[in-house]
């Protein structure tokens, strides 16, 4: 039995490569395919030239894409940059991701947490995201300061920082 027989309606794609066929294949007509990675492509264990090499069939897959299938089915693939929104649309990242702040605070999403460490973890998970061997989200923990982790202020840290004058 399948879940969604007449297909669904977006897919979000962070990997790319030869997962968009698939993706299009689960599509019902006026569907779209939202990219936006290419982890596919990456593979650390590999080393970058080998890397590089083994990425190409995944490459030459989404070039094969036809566009005369995509419109006789009424499907779309588009690609998203954050990156480039970020550097041309700072206005338009700046009202989606507030967007997704309140679908978040409100509970319609729901971020699929894996790990939930203490702070003082954060280099052993940023070893990891770079090797990619995480999923989902991480939280790292903040302690409260309280006088008991509180270090003693160093005084000439302390004489040498003003705080900002008031507007």
């Amino acid at each position: 039995m399948k879940l969604f027989p007449d297909g669904v309606d977006v897919i979000l794609n962070s990997l790319g490569g030869a997962t968009i066929k698939k993706d299009l294949a689960l599509l019902r007509a006026g569907g779209r395919v939202v990219c936006f990675g290419g982890a596919a492509f990456n593979d650390p264990d590999k080393g970058k030239i080998m890397g590089a090499l083994f990425a190409i069939p995944k490459v030459v897959s989404m070039l094969t894409l036809s566009t005369l299938n995509l419109l006789f089915e009424s499907k779309t693939v588009c690609g998203v940059n954050m990156k480039i929104i970020g550097d041309k649309r700072p206005d338009l990242l700046s009202y989606e991701l507030k967007k997704v702040m309140e679908m978040i605070v409100d509970g319609t999403v729901e971020p699929y947490v894996t790990e939930t460490l203490p702070w003082d973890k954060i280099g052993e998970i940023q070893q990891k995201m770079e090797n990619r061997k995480t999923t989902g989200k991480i939280v790292l923990v903040i302690p409260e300061k309280n006088e008991e982790n509180e270090p003693a202020p160093d005084p000439e840290v302390s004489d040498a920082v003003e705080a900002p004058e008031e507007v």
